[in-house]
């Protein structure tokens, strides 16, 4: 793993070189291989990124300009003294085939305004070679190892973490972020190509699955995505109790999202001086509003939203290379543990009345289970009372009147009633949108058999 952290070096310290970051090392003579190995991949994927050939293949001038570049000073002191406190925490993960120095521009940035950030190689498997591949599960289980080693090696706190990612790396945080026991609070996705390239969602299906999964657990996402006539943002509509904020970026391709494009550009004198300036200008942006989302949600108070929407308008401002949108979080319903909390120590009467007050952020389904836990409990007035509150507030909600229906009739022992709440499920079928049509058929059939034996 490679970190970044805030940091209090020397004062006469120099700043370590760009080649610091190829240069990778270890005290132990087993790993040696495996540590030439990787300093040869990083060296070489930095130069093909860097200046579109490998080293071997450079031009003399060219392999001039690329010494240039890794004697050129980053914003880093290697193995400076610690700032002791609890700053977040965050994970960055590269696209596919990409290596540790990735992104290191953006990585020192943040580090340098106080979060302790981490990457790795994310190695295959198979380990036969370097470059990052598309094993989603993997992915997943090495970001937790580098969360669990930040938590254990250095002064960070468990409760802000943050993810980001470029390219495939930017669909492997969000499926990181879709596990339950992730405890993940803000997310970056840097051009997953989802957005854009309709082509690549075979290969993001396990990343939809899982988000499909995780409707009301994600965090706070940020998405970014080249400004293209194609650009949606669609896959994560879904996600409706996550603040989301949709980015299209004029003047980026997709490897000007991470640190070698800008650089590519320059060092290569690819593009017009004005062109050039407007990407790395458009970079120092993305850059800086990664920055203000991460300090909302790991950082700041509420409100969050309204906060990070300013810090966006204002840095976009004079570039105008942002086309912004904002999806506020719906209110997420409230659990089933803490209704039959409030039935259970305020009596059913005030709970009722508190699911009446707050029936648009109320899941009908929850409070069944509710109900059952209630009747489990030998409650059944108490339970009895929520299937009719529900009836109140739900009327097309059959599984209320079938299970009034049901304590009526074993446990009251009232055939009238239970008559009349089973009908009422009956009636109400045709209308549940939370039943398939397979389940409306199976309810129907039992339904009219209980009322037909009451009769």
């Amino acid at each position: 793993m490679q970190v970044w952290y805030p940091a209090e070096p020397a004062a006469d310290a120099v700043s370590m070189p760009y080649k610091g970051y190829l240069n990778v090392s270890s005290g132990d003579p087993s790993l040696q291989d495996f540590i030439e190995a990787l300093n040869t991949f990083l060296f070489e994927t930095a130069c093909q990124e860097s200046m579109g050939q490998r080293w071997a293949d450079l031009a003399a001038d060219d392999a001039k300009t690329f010494e240039t570049l890794l004697h050129t000073p980053s914003a880093c002191y290697s193995d400076a003294p610690p700032i002791k406190s609890p700053f977040p925490a965050l994970v960055y993960h590269q696209g596919l085939g990409g290596s540790l120095v990735d992104n290191p521009t953006l990585l020192e940035f943040l580090a340098s305004y106080g979060y302790v950030v981490a990457t790795s190689t994310f190695q295959p498997d198979h380990g036969l070679f370097f470059g990052v591949d598309s094993n989603t599960n993997r992915s997943i289980k090495d970001m937790a190892c580098l969360i669990n080693a930040l938590c254990q090696q250095y002064a960070v706190d468990p409760t802000r973490l943050g993810l980001l990612g470029h390219s495939y790396g930017a669909s492997a945080v969000l499926g990181c972020a879709a596990e339950a026991q992730a405890n993940i609070r803000a997310v970056v996705s840097l051009d997953s190509t989802r957005e854009w390239d309709a082509e690549c969602e075979p290969l993001y299906k396990d990343i939809a699955e899982r988000l499909s999964q995780a409707i009301s657990s994600m965090p706070p996402l940020i998405i970014f995505s080249m400004a293209k006539p194609t650009v949606r943002f669609n896959h994560y509509d879904a996600l409706t109790y996550a603040d989301r904020y949709y980015i299209a970026v004029k003047h980026l391709a997709h490897n000007d999202f991470v640190t070698p494009g800008p650089t590519a550009t320059t060092l290569l004198a690819q593009k017009p001086d004005e062109q050039d300036q407007l990407i790395r200008a458009t970079s120092k942006v993305i850059c800086e509003s990664i920055l203000a989302f991460f300090d909302a949600y790991l950082k700041g108070d509420e409100p969050h939203q309204h906060y990070l929407e300013n810090a966006l308008q204002t840095l976009n401002q004079n570039l105008q290379a942002l086309s912004i949108q904002v999806c506020q979080a719906e209110p997420k319903p409230l659990s089933a543990k803490h209704w039959l909390d409030v039935f259970l120590s305020q009596g059913a009467a005030t709970g009722c009345e508190q699911i009446t007050q707050a029936a648009t952020a109320v899941a009908p389904e929850t409070l069944m289970k509710v109900g059952r836990a209630l009747e489990e409990r030998g409650l059944y007035e108490e339970a009895l009372l929520l299937y009719q509150t529900l009836n109140q507030q739900f009327p097309d909600f059959s599984s209320a009147y079938e299970a009034a229906g049901d304590i009526y009739h074993y446990q009251l022992k009232d055939s009238a009633k239970a008559r009349t709440a089973y009908q009422a499920a009956l009636e109400t079928l045709p209308r549940d949108a939370t039943l398939s049509a397979e389940q409306k058929a199976y309810r129907q059939n039992y339904l009219t058999e209980d009322i037909a034996a009451l009769m």
